[in-house]
């Protein structure tokens, strides 16, 4: 079904396995578990297999913290709370009750823009994450523990919004 051959998929695991492990480690470096890693790949011309994308990073990768999610999941979490999902997933509902094909023109309403103070603590933790997987002082934050602690003592609620609103 995939076009691939027996010997293919056998490549496509080993590659897999080796660059998960690897991403595990680096992730580990920064205090992080690694709970749900992605990579793309593809051939090369030659039919080379070779990975095409970024690999590790926090919004490519479900890493956690003490159980936390440390990835653009912290977003996802906020926008879940807004008047704007909610219209979404009844967009998407009514688009498929009604044979909609392209749901985003029924929704009514914008995202809210993301919490300054949630924003600025994502980006604190994005820059300590690369600090700790690098183990170099590329930016000059806090570790990524202390930022986990601002986070879950001023997690920001996201504002509810009425259509009228935006």
């Amino acid at each position: 079904m995939s076009g691939l051959t027996d010997s293919e998929v056998d490549e496509v695991k080993g590659l897999l396995l080796k660059v998960d492990g690897l991403i595990s480690e680096l992730a580990g470096r920064a205090g992080l578990v690694n709970e749900d890693g992605k990579i793309e790949l593809g051939f090369d011309p030659s039919r080379r297999l070779m990975v095409v994308d970024v690999v590790g990073t926090l919004d490519e990768c479900r890493f956690t913290f003490d159980g936390l999610h440390v990835s653009k999941e912290i977003a996802r979490q906020y926008y879940r709370k807004t008047d704007w999902f909610r219209d979404v997933e009844e967009a998407k509902k009514k688009a498929e009750k009604e044979g909609v094909e392209d749901w985003k023109k029924l929704v009514k309403t914008k995202p809210p823009k993301l919490d300054p103070e949630l924003r600025k603590i994502i980006s604190q933790m994005y820059k300590a994450t690369a600090n700790g997987m690098t183990k170099r002082k590329m930016f000059n934050f806090q570790n990524l523990a202390d930022i986990i602690k601002k986070y879950k003592a001023n997690t920001p609620e996201p504002k509810e919004y009425s259509v009228g609103a935006l």
